[in-house]
């Protein structure tokens, strides 16, 4: 297969920042040694919890060169290139090349609908520009445009276009994509965090979800039983991860603001968020983390 390579639990990390907005490259560090030595075959970062598309430029490339010295020779290294800007994009494109990530991973254009033509020329716009293999990151919750399945099978036939995450939440259109693609090798990820079961068992190559910044084996585990026949086992598993994706949508506030809120409860990160988004406050953070012990664990 074209890209055997590109497969298996590879997490969508937070960005550990301190206050002033620099990165915590100390947290961001843990984080990934913690998810490559429980297994994953390694870790996308500066993705929509990642906060790529709002950090500033020098925590954006501090992040990729801090996450290219961890992952060397250990694991792989996707870089989230997402940006209201073509330009801005380009930038975080030649930021990866620069630091040897193995793909990069591009949003569809934000704010404005697209034709599935704009849509598709855009990819191959940045599939011909990009020095290193590139995926697509079909997220219409925050991009407002979603790439169709039929869209994304003319991609994947290009020879820098490896694969993708959906996040569309589209069983139905990961299962045209997943069939259809198979022989091609296009790997196809699952981004949603309550559909990794059901994915993998339609042959989904992996999962790519923010789960394992709080438990990398829940996800690593639901892999393991599919893979060995265990099914009920990764249902059970597969419960878990759902009710864990209910704290994410806490007081209807962002997924970055609640995670890493979470996360600063449970010791491995500060709070901190980039952009406009609000910090969870300690009280909400111990909310959130009582209820993680106490319906998730």
């Amino acid at each position: 297969m074209r890209n055997n390579w590109l497969r298996g639990s590879i997490p969508a990390l937070v960005t550990p920042l301190m206050e002033d907005g620099s990165l915590d490259e100390n947290s961001f560090c843990s984080l990934i040694v913690r998810a490559l030595s429980s297994g994953c075959q390694g870790v996308m970062i500066l993705g929509s919890c990642g906060e790529g598309a709002t950090v500033d430029r020098k925590t954006f490339e501090h992040a990729v060169a801090a996450a290219r010295e961890v992952c060397e020779g250990r694991g792989l290294l996707i870089v989230s290139t997402g940006a209201i800007s073509v330009d801005r994009v380009k930038e975080n494109i030649r930021c990866a090349k620069k630091w040897n990530a193995d793909a990069v991973l591009n949003i569809p254009p934000m704010y404005f609908d697209e034709t599935q033509k704009a849509l598709k020329d855009y990819f191959l716009r940045l599939a011909e520009f990009s020095p290193i293999p590139t995926m697509i990151y079909n997220i219409p919750s925050v991009t407002k445009n979603n790439v169709e399945a039929s869209t994304l099978i003319e991609l994947g036939r290009h020879e820098n276009i490896v694969g993708m995450k959906d996040s569309s939440g589209s069983q139905i259109a990961l299962q045209q994509v997943v069939q259809e693609m198979r022989r091609e090798g296009f790997s196809v990820f699952v981004g949603r965090a309550p559909l990794i079961c059901s994915s993998i068992q339609m042959g989904a190559a992996g999962s790519m979800t923010p789960i394992p910044n709080l438990d990398p084996s829940l996800e690593l585990d639901i892999h393991r039983f599919l893979e060995t026949g265990q099914v009920q086992k990764a249902i059970d598993l597969q419960m878990r991860v759902a009710k864990i994706t209910t704290l994410f949508g806490y007081k209807k506030m962002p997924i970055n603001v609640n995670l890493k809120g979470l996360m600063w409860a449970l010791g491995l990160c500060e709070p901190y968020t980039a952009g406009f988004d609000p910090v969870l406050q300690e009280q909400e953070a111990q909310i959130l983390k009582e209820r993680y012990e106490k319906e998730c664990l």
